[in-house]
C-alpha cells in the first residue's frame, strides 16, 4: 500500500510556505524603468497605449500631478528570472482610499499588462501573478483596472481570466487584414465600397482634394489643433460634456507627436482641399497594429461625401501598403466603423478591493455594471436621481 504525501495549500514538503511563483520589482520613477521597459518591449505584447512612446508624454504631462503616484510594477518569474509583465500604475487617493488604476485620464481607450516572455496563459498562473501584483501593492485599498483587451496581440491577458473580471459596458473595434488590399475592398457590401470611393473621385475632381499623410512635427500638430477645435465644437452642440481640452491633455498629444511623427508612432493624416482641412486622424502604431485615436471633420457641405470614412478608407489603403495588418478602431459603437467591415471585440474590467476601505467602490462598481444591463431601468433610476444620463455607446455620425 502506498501513500500520497499531501501538503496544506501554498506549504512545502517542510511546511514553510512555497515560494511565490512571480516576484515584482517597483519602481516611482519613469526615469528609472524606462531604458529597461524599451528594451524588454522588443520582445514582448503590448498595446499602443502601453508603450513608451505612449506612457513618456503621459506621464510628463497627465501623470504630472500632486494628487497621484507613479507606480511600475516589473513581475519575474522566479524560476528563470525572466520578465512575467510590466504594469504601469497611478494610485489616487479617493475618499481616503488608495486606489490603483491604469494611466488613463481618459485618453487610454485600452489599458493592459505589457506581457513578457514568462506571462501565465492559465487561469492559476494569472492568480499567481495576480498576487504578486497585490504583494507590490500593499499599500494600496483597491485595484481598479478597466478597459482592458481579453487577448494582447494574440496573447492572452492574465488579467482578463481572474474570477472578479467583468464585461466593460463598452466594446472595442477591430479588424484585421487576411489578403490584399483588393481582398478587403471585395469584403465590403458594394454600396459602402461604391460611395467612399466615389466620394473620393469627386472630391478630387471637383475640389481637389489630396490625401496627406504628415512627416513633420509642426504640420502635424497644426493638424491636431484642428481637430481639437471640431471635435470640441461637434461635442458641446450636442448638449455632451467634452474633457479633452483641459491644458494637461492637451500638451499630452501635442507631445506625443514632438517624438512621434518622427519616429513613425504616431500617425496623422488628413484630406486637404488647397488649404482647407476637410477631415483629419491621430492614431498610434505598434509593430504591424494601428489604433485610430482622434478624427474629425470639417462638416457643412463637405459631409455628403462622407468625408470622414473617405479619409479612414484611404489611411487604411496607405498602412496596408506600410504592413499593418491589425486596424483598431477603439471604443464606441458608430455606423462607420460597421460599414467599414469592423467587428465588435469586448473589454473587461477589473474591480477588485484589497482592503475594507475599498469595498464600497468594488460594491458601487458592481451595482452599476449590474444596472447596465438593463438600459431602460438605468435611465429612470437617473432621471429620478437627476442624474444626467450617456450612454457608452452613443452612437455619433463622424463622417
Amino acid at each position: 500500500m502506498s501513500l500520497t504525501l499531501t501538503h496544506p495549500k501554498g506549504l512545502s514538503p517542510s511546511g514553510r510556505r512555497a515560494p511565490a511563483r512571480f516576484v515584482a520589482q517597483v519602481a516611482r520613477d519613469w526615469a528609472l524603468v524606462e531604458e529597461a521597459w524599451t528594451h524588454a518591449l522588443a520582445s514582448s505584447a503590448a498595446t499602443p497605449f502601453q508603450t513608451n512612446a505612449w506612457l513618456r508624454p503621459w506621464f510628463a504631462t497627465l501623470g504630472q500631478t500632486d494628487k497621484s503616484e507613479p507606480r511600475f510594477l516589473t513581475l519575474f518569474d522566479r524560476e528563470s528570472g525572466q520578465i512575467a509583465a510590466m504594469v504601469p500604475q497611478i494610485i489616487t487617493r479617493q475618499h481616503g482610499a488608495r486606489i490603483a488604476q491604469f494611466p488613463d485620464a481618459g485618453v487610454s481607450d485600452a489599458n493592459a499588462p505589457i506581457l513578457g516572455l514568462k506571462a501565465p496563459s492559465d487561469r492559476a498562473g494569472a492568480d499567481d501573478l495576480f498576487s504578486a501584483v497585490k504583494a507590490a501593492l500593499s499599500d494600496v485599498d483597491l485595484i481598479d483596472w478597466r478597459k482592458m483587451p481579453g487577448l494582447v496581440e494574440g496573447r492572452p491577458n492574465p488579467f482578463a481570466q481572474l474570477a472578479a473580471a467583468r464585461r466593460c459596458p463598452t466594446d472595442s473595434f477591430a479588424m484585421t487584414f487576411e489578403g490584399s488590399w483588393d481582398d478587403y475592398k471585395a469584403s465590403l457590401k458594394k454600396k459602402v465600397r461604391y460611395d467612399v470611393e466615389r466620394g473620393w473621385r469627386v472630391m478630387q475632381g471637383d475640389h481637389g482634394a489630396r490625401f496627406v499623410r504628415v512627416s513633420d512635427p509642426e504640420t502635424a500638430n497644426g493638424l491636431l489643433s484642428w481637430i481639437e477645435t471640431c471635435q470640441r465644437a461637434r461635442i458641446v452642440t450636442r448638449g455632451q460634456n467634452y474633457t479633452l481640452d483641459d491644458p494637461a491633455t492637451t500638451a499630452f498629444y501635442h507631445e506625443l507627436l514632438a517624438d512621434g511623427i518622427m519616429s513613425g508612432t504616431s500617425i496623422v493624416t488628413a484630406i486637404m482641399a488647397g488649404d482647407e482641412i476637410v477631415a483629419a486622424t491621430l492614431a498610434q502604431r505598434r509593430g504591424t497594429t494601428v489604433v485610430f485615436v482622434r478624427l474629425a471633420v470639417a462638416g457643412g457641405d463637405w459631409m455628403k461625401f462622407s468625408p470622414g470614412r473617405v479619409l479612414l478608407y484611404r489611411t487604411m489603403a496607405a498602412l496596408h501598403d506600410d504592413g499593418v495588418r491589425t486596424i483598431d478602431f477603439s471604443i464606441g459603437n458608430y455606423a462607420y466603423k460597421r460599414r467599414l467591415g469592423v467587428e465588435p471585440y469586448p473589454l473587461i474590467d477589473l474591480v477588485k478591493p484589497l482592503t475594507w476601505r475599498g469595498a464600497p467602490f468594488a460594491a458601487r462598481a458592481a451595482a452599476i455594471h449590474h444596472l447596465r444591463r438593463y438600459p431602460s431601468l438605468d435611465k429612470g433610476i437617473r432621471r429620478v436621481l437627476g442624474i444626467p444620463y450617456q450612454a457608452f455607446d452613443v452612437e455619433v455620425d463622424q463622417e
